[in-house]
């Protein structure tokens, strides 16, 4: 049984629990229908409008209940489910308020997940999360705490890749290890 600040509300076949003082809230933007009242087409909008307030929420935690998502990430996913952009930063100021989303957090998850098992580089991580939205000095920060929680990790990548390499030449060693990242300072340590 639903708690009754709640009701279900349908989006692209799936029920999503949406609180009613969050729909109340966003719907009393919107001018009440009163029976028989004619549905303008500028009406219609309003209630598009508001229905991105109610359903870009419960998208994110959507998105985020599957893995952790950068900002930068739940902002271009919602825009392109063709939420406002309005409804896409009061999301995201929400999810980031009740810490359901965190730069930090999911540079800390990206980076496990990339180091586990395979060579990366300290720039190639940095390089990626760039990508993803996240800022230098969260990731920075996220790179700081994995290499406190696991010594010599990039060293240990830097060896597996080299293992990998093991048998061609010199110069092409060094130069597919500096195109993943690698400092030429980590590299001659390695390559004799």
């Amino acid at each position: 049984m639903l708690p009754e600040e709640s009701f279900t509300g349908a989006g692209r076949g799936q029920s999503r629990l949406i609180r009613f003082d969050i729909a109340r809230e966003v719907l009393s933007r919107v001018d009440p229908l009163e029976e028989g009242a004619l549905v303008t087409i500028g009406f219609l909008q309003d209630l598009v409008r508001a229905s991105g307030f109610l359903f870009a929420p419960a998208l994110a935690l959507d998105f985020l209940a599957r893995r952790d998502h950068s900002q930068a990430e739940l902002r271009r996913k919602l825009l392109a489910r063709g939420f406002s952009r309005e409804a896409v930063e009061e999301t995201l100021r929400h999810v980031r308020d009740a810490s359901w989303q965190s730069d930090l957090r999911f540079a800390r998850s990206w980076i496990r997940s990339r180091m586990s098992g395979r060579g990366t580089s300290r720039n190639a991580l940095l390089a990626g999360l760039a990508s993803r939205g996240v800022d230098r000095k969260t990731a920075s920060r996220a790179l700081e705490e994995h290499e406190e929680e696991d010594p010599g990790c990039f060293e240990r990548s830097l060896q597996m890749i080299y293992d990998r390499l093991a048998g061609q030449k010199r110069e092409t060693i060094i130069r597919k290890l500096l195109g993943k990242g690698f400092e030429v300072v980590e590299i001659n340590k390695i390559v004799r």
